[in-house]
């Protein structure tokens, strides 16, 4: 079983430049966090207090 602990779209590098530089909202595109997550099957993902900001 495959589990994040949570925070994931905020608080990183990669997170910060896709809400800032590159946003997914104008592109459309599924953010690369996201993307990851998938490839690599993860079963479930806590929802981080980050996610709120």
């Amino acid at each position: 079983m495959l589990v994040d602990n949570g925070d994931t779209i905020q608080g990183t590098p990669l997170a910060y430049y896709y809400a800032k530089q590159e946003p997914i909202t104008d592109s459309g595109a599924t953010h690369p966090l996201a993307k990851t997550y998938n490839h690599l099957g993860y079963d479930a993902q806590v929802v981080g207090n980050h996610e709120f900001n």
